[in-house]
């Protein structure tokens, strides 16, 4: 109910005043699926939507002179702005970046604990280039 986001890609749907839930789809009304103790009706009032994924980008062609030897997925690549194998530099922020297949914005549950700060999803790859692919229009 207090923090209002949902890092697991669901949606925060309020049931009442009091009490609110990342699910991936909420219907109002009873719930059976609730305790009998708590089986009042949901309002499934959206207190924030689901974080949209920023998509990698779909350049026209790959130049792979210009990341030539780049780092591979889940390698920084906050120098190279590059990456190898199809993924796409992500910024998290000013000091860092992760060659990634995806990325959402906001704090990331699978990074370790010390290291949970928002990532922007910034991309980093100039004009969508990767590594050893050829895309072509």
């Amino acid at each position: 109910q207090h923090s209002k986001c949902c890092a697991d890609g669901s949606t925060c749907f309020e049931k009442n005043a009091y009490y609110a839930q990342c699910r991936p789809s909420c219907s109002p009304g009873v719930h059976e699926d609730d305790l009998p103790q708590y089986r009042d009706p949901w309002s499934c009032t959206v207190l924030s939507a689901a974080p949209s994924v920023t998509p990698a980008p779909t350049p026209a062609v790959a130049d792979p002179i210009l990341c030539s030897g780049g780092p591979s997925v889940w390698q920084s690549c906050q120098h190279s702005k590059c990456c190898a194998g199809g993924s796409t530099c992500y910024e998290k922020s000013a000091n860092y970046a992760q060659c990634r297949p995806s990325c959402t914005p906001g704090i990331h549950d699978d990074d370790e604990p010390e290291y949970q700060t928002p990532w922007s999803c910034r991309v980093l790859t100039p004009g969508g280039r990767r590594l050893g692919l050829q895309f072509l229009v």
